[in-house]
């Protein structure tokens, strides 16, 4: 964690399209899934893209391992691809990522 603004400085993003599962239930079951997966700390999805972005502590669990999660989940992936998240210490910047900008 970031001593200057108590970020998870040091935590990697996991981008990730996915496909529909057969049971339909949108990508509530796989946000389920991922959120109580050991070092994941926040998972956002997006039903219309199918995108699911994964921010993840690397020391605790691996991009393989979130993306067997996946897969065990009932999703197929047709890309993915590890993302730095940005790091901000300013309070705007925590207003911007808190309303979307």
């Amino acid at each position: 964690m970031c001593k200057t603004c108590g970020c998870a400085a040091g935590t990697q993003q996991l981008w990730l399209e996915v496909s529909q599962n057969e049971q339909s239930t949108g990508l509530q079951r796989l946000y389920a899934d991922l959120i109580g997966a050991p070092g994941v700390l926040q998972v956002t999805t997006d039903e219309k893209s199918g995108q699911v972005t994964i921010d993840f502590n690397p020391q605790s669990t691996s991009q393989q391992e979130l993306e067997q999660r996946v897969m065990q989940s009932g999703y197929a992936m047709t890309g993915a691809e590890i993302r730095t998240p940005a790091h901000q210490h300013s309070i705007s910047g925590f207003f911007k990522k808190l309303l979307g900008q």
